[in-house]
Parts: C-alpha cells; structure tokens; sequence
C-alpha cells in the first residue's frame, strides 16, 4: 500500500491509461480503482483494529463465541459505517481525475464525457462559453454533491455524533 501511495495519483493515472493503445471506460475505471484501493484499505484495517481491541469484543471472547461470529456480527458491522462514507467522499475525486484525462485527451474515445466538454469548450470560449461553463458547472455540482453526501452520511452513520 505505501509503494502505491508513494505515487502521485494523476502520474500514475497518466502513466497507465497512455500506456495502453486505447484508451476505455473499463481501463479508466480498473486504473481509478487501482490507485484508490489503498487508502480505503488503510482505513479498513486501522477501524478494524479498533474495534478489534474494543472491550466488547473481549466480552465476546470470553463469552465463547466464534472468530466467524466476531467478525461478522461485531467488527464487519461496527466498520461499515466508516466504510460506507469512505466511498462516497471518495466519488468526487474519482469524477475529477476522469474529466482530467478526458480533458487531456486520455479517457474513454468511445464516450462523451465532462472533461471531453471542457476541452471542446475551451477552443470556443470567446464566441460560446456556455459549453464550458455548463460542463465545468456539472463537474463542480456532482463533485459537491458527493462530498456533501458523504459528509451528511458521516454525520448519520456516527454514533459519536447521533446525541446532538
């Protein structure tokens, strides 16, 4: 995890979708999700070893349950609060490195997409920047909104948070 970390993002991003002859939805996708894994994985395993030291799952333990019982009923439940926000605040960034390489010219040829927007757009601005505008609007509403949502679902999903 920390050697894919240890990259940044976008250059990787770049290095693997211009690597391939042409470039795809699917391609896009799987290089997003190879970069994105790692630190989601990296929150997993921190909240897994939380709630892993938590006094209730000794109890459990003690108890006699099982290793399965444990982790599903007590530890799976417990961190997929965090799970759950984790991806939805990452949807965001994910949107702005697509419509980047499409804007570079290095997403999906098959599809028209915000970036693609952007860029055909920008060649035209002083006689219609609408197209522009509207595309960049888009990018920045979507990407709100999915942070938004995922700082909404944090706020619900929190049990430290619910009292208020």
């Amino acid at each position: 995890m920390d050697a894919v970390q240890a990259f940044p993002g976008l250059v990787l991003l770049l290095l693997l979708v211009s690597v391939m002859d042409q470039p795809n939805l699917p391609l896009t996708v799987a290089a997003l999700g190879f970069l994105g894994w790692a630190t989601s994985t990296r929150i997993a395993r921190s909240a897994v070893l939380a709630i892993t030291a938590s006094p209730f799952v000794e109890a459990a333990r003690s108890y006699g349950a099982t290793d399965r019982r444990i982790m599903v009923q007590h530890v799976l439940l417990n961190i997929l609060a965090p799970i759950v926000v984790i991806f939805s605040i990452s949807i965001g960034p994910y949107i702005l490195a697509e419509a980047s390489l499409s804007f570079l010219g290095l997403g999906p040829a098959d599809k028209t997409t915000w970036g693609k927007m952007v860029n055909a757009g920008r060649n035209s601005l002083d006689q219609n920047p609408s197209e522009a505008l509207f595309a960049g609007g888009a990018i920045t509403l979507a990407v709100l909104a999915f942070n938004l949502a995922g700082d909404a679902l944090r706020d619900e999903l929190d049990p430290r948070l619910r009292g208020r």
